[in-house]
């Protein structure tokens, strides 16, 4: 787990449950659920609880998880819609981001 500066959040993968996970003392406030394979997450669903929205927690949880796939030295498929519109406000992620041979941004896949 690894805690984050303010608001008492604390950031996670739960493995078990092939997500990663945003939480507070009550439990989990957004996740990011994904399949795995090669090295590669496709990350395809993030949700945040409704009650959080408006905090900006899923941008956190989404460069969170940046970071800790470029800590684990793997690399990423942005599925889900949102990731990459948090790609465009966080470039330095974007050389994890799996792209199609002759693509411009990231590979997306049908949701």
């Amino acid at each position: 787990m690894v805690p984050m500066t303010d608001d008492n959040l604390t950031f996670f993968h739960d493995a078990p449950h092939d997500r990663f996970v945003l939480a507070d003392a009550e439990g989990p406030l957004g996740t990011i659920s994904y399949t795995y394979s090669d090295g590669v997450y496709d990350l395809q669903h993030t949700v945040v609880e409704p009650s959080a929205n408006g905090r900006g927690l899923g941008t956190r949880l989404a460069t969170a998880t940046f970071q800790w796939i470029r800590d684990h030295h793997s690399r990423f498929i942005p599925t889900c819609s949102f990731l990459p519109v948090v790609l465009e406000k966080y470039p330095e992620y974007n050389d994890l981001a799996v792209v199609e041979e002759g693509a411009d941004e990231p590979h997306r896949q049908p949701n």
